[in-house]
């Protein structure tokens, strides 16, 4: 049988003398109705896919007294408000045994001596035989209060008290339901506040809960995890931790305190001064009397850094939860999914989770009913609002997404400002990083043959800027010199030249000695600039205009330039291997004012004395990592220097 929806399918007993083998056993003396497992009803597999409804039962019984003479003499037992809610009357109630209430599916009720129990159900799968959803219906002692298992696993369809004998103890003020199994995919519903309820009631309740499989991501299971060796980095998880920052109101920084506070700063009050940084207010006191860096803020209110601030590209943000991901003991960094592994294990755990790292006494978090930390979308780990991520393995870089505090966000209808009841962020923001490009330059054997110190190799741009003109001419020339002209349809491209650049200008088919090497001599001014050939061929002026293009500071330029790492030094150094890695900040890289978030092309110069002739190597660096620069070069026959 499943769930008993028919009436005609339940039987029943009367004033029994002993243990009924029917569905409902009505008792006239206790005014009891008691429902069994004898018969049709059955408690498997799922409380969604057993039980019999609400509505059922008062069918049920409506039978039974309208056909037994000696029930009719009775008051009814149950008043019906509607198929989700019903109300237990003239003195009538369940029998005594958890079965009597936790079978009734479908709706809610309210008893005689004033207890209110609410019907929980979920929509959505899960796994009857391994799935246990539960819930807190008390936020009271806020994360450290103890989860409550549902009766039955897999899905729900189940009641649960909300109100006790006389209405006390009142836990209608609050519901959260959750489904956190091992590598599978986290669910929970904040039922009041995600459909707007004031107060649960005696009633049937459906909400979202479901779970999939998420071992391709959660790569380590709780053997793993618990055997302290990550699978992939073997990093060790026991000295992974996790940090509550405290904090409150995330505000930029004002002359006139907080919002709404009247002038006065308090304790754990986050600030952004005007330098872009986040203070903590360390004790209360009258309003700033300046909003640029913290430490010059005034007033008797007194500041410190923020410990939840992280630098992300060039501005700071504000978070509240730190994982730390580094085993110190052997300085391997988790990666992505191992950080996802092990914070979704966490989730799980009945204990405190809250490592206090900083010293704030946030308080206990029992990880069951904490908040969530992390998730992928595609191949990206994303964090959960107010989640930062310390001492990841910088090859991650790239894939990870912080969620930030965002500063000024309001909740106007529950008065919180920055973030909530549950210290979550009220908006959040996906912050990246600069993305790093990221490759080997893979260099012939003849190369790594030779001595380290008698070979080099050196990354240039091609060019800094490249310019499409359709109109450039050539004016005034007189031996070397020459103005370029840009005016008409090229009006204003080529304004980013300075005196002391080279450029090398290709495309003229007319004077063709024109193409070549010119160094800028003065400053552009109504679309020309002066401007010296410097490749031994004098210009011709060019009345007409061509299409062309033009390079700034080229290679092969007095002011061809070397292209920086991502931590800002020279790509230029000695062939120490056969694959030496190189990374780019694509995102933030402008050298000599090149346009940064865009692929570059460059060369690679290498030589060696003995080894390996002289030889250059084209590649244009893209917004990826994994790539390959090969560098081969002929054997070096005729070097000697004895």
């Amino acid at each position: 049988m499943a769930k008993v929806f028919d009436p005609t399918d339940l039987d029943h007993e009367v004033d029994v003398s002993s243990t009924s083998s029917k569905d409902l056993e009505i008792n006239t003396g206790a005014k009891t109705i008691r429902i069994t497992l004898h018969n049709n009803i059955v408690n498997t597999p799922t409380g969604a896919l057993s039980g019999v409804t609400g509505k059922c039962v008062y069918s049920k019984l409506k039978e039974i007294w309208k056909t037994d003479s000696d029930l009719n003499k009775h008051k009814f037992p149950i008043q019906m408000i509607y198929e989700a809610s019903f109300v237990w009357i003239n003195g009538w109630g369940p029998y005594a045994d958890a079965n009597s209430r936790d079978l009734i599916r479908d709706a809610g009720f309210q008893e005689t001596d004033g207890r209110e129990n609410a019907c929980i159900i979920s929509l959505g799968a899960m796994d009857a035989a391994t799935d246990q959803p539960y819930y807190t219906n008390d936020f009271t002692s806020e994360f450290a209060e103890s989860k409550i298992d549902f009766t039955f696993a897999g899905e729900i369809n189940e009641n649960i008290q909300i109100k006790g004998t006389g209405g006390s103890p009142d836990d209608s003020g609050y519901l959260k339901v959750f489904l956190r199994e091992e590598q599978k995919t986290f669910a929970s519903y904040d039922l009041l506040v995600e459909q707007g309820l004031p107060a649960l009631k005696f009633e049937a309740y459906r909400l979202p809960l479901a779970n999939g499989d998420d071992s391709l991501k959660a790569i380590d299971n709780d053997t793993t995890i618990s055997g302290d060796v990550g699978s992939e980095s073997g990093v060790k998880y026991s000295e992974l931790t996790i940090d509550y920052i405290s904090g409150a109101r995330f505000e930029t920084a004002s002359l006139t305190g907080g919002a709404g506070s009247d002038g006065i700063y308090a304790v754990d009050d986050v600030v952004q001064d005007g330098d872009g940084r986040w203070a903590r207010c360390t004790a209360t006191g009258t309003a700033i009397t300046a909003v640029q860096s913290y430490a010059s803020f005034g007033g008797t209110s007194t500041w410190e850094a923020y410990p939840g601030e992280r630098q992300i590209g060039a501005n700071y943000y504000a978070f509240n939860r730190i994982l730390d991901v580094q085993d110190t003991t052997n300085s391997y960094k988790a990666r992505l999914k191992e950080i996802h592994s092990w914070a979704q294990w966490k989730l799980r755990q009945t204990g405190d989770i809250n490592d206090d790292v900083n010293g704030d006494t946030f308080g206990t978090v029992y990880g069951n009913i904490a908040l969530p930390f992390t998730d992928f979308i595609g191949d990206t780990l994303h964090t959960k609002p107010g989640v930062f991520i310390d001492n990841y393995d910088t090859n991650d870089k790239n894939d990870i997404r912080m969620w930030d505090i965002t500063v000024d966000a309001e909740d106007t209808d529950n008065g919180w400002t920055g973030i909530n009841s549950e210290y979550a962020p009220i908006t959040s923001t996906e912050r990246e990083f600069p993305f790093v490009a990221a490759g080997n330059i893979v260099f012939s054997q003849n190369f790594v043959d030779e001595v380290d110190n008698t070979t080099r190799y050196t990354m240039y741009f091609q060019h800094i800027k490249s310019q499409a003109m359709t109109v450039l001419k050539v004016s005034g020339s007189s031996g070397a010199d020459c103005t370029l002209d840009w005016t008409g349809a090229d009006a204003g491209l080529l304004d980013f030249l300075a005196n002391g650049d080279y450029i090398r200008i290709s495309g003229f088919t007319t004077e063709t000695g024109n193409n070549g090497l010119y160094s800028i001599t003065g400053a552009p001014t109504s679309n020309t600039v002066t401007a010296t050939k410097v490749d031994g061929v004098n210009p011709t002026d060019e009345a007409t205009g061509d299409s062309c293009t033009v390079l700034e500071n080229p290679f092969e330029s007095p002011k061809a330039t070397i292209v920086d790492n991502n931590a800002g030094t020279d790509i230029d150094n000695e062939i120490t291997a056969a694959s030496i890695g190189f990374d780019f900040d694509y995102s933030n890289n402008n050298q000599e004012g090149r346009t940064a978030n865009t692929d570059a092309p460059i060369y690679v110069v290498a030589i060696a004395y003995d080894g390996a002739q002289y030889v250059l190597a084209s590649h244009t660096i893209t917004k990826s990592t994994g790539q390959s620069i090969p560098v081969n070069a002929v054997d070096e026959l005729n070097y000697e220097n004895p």
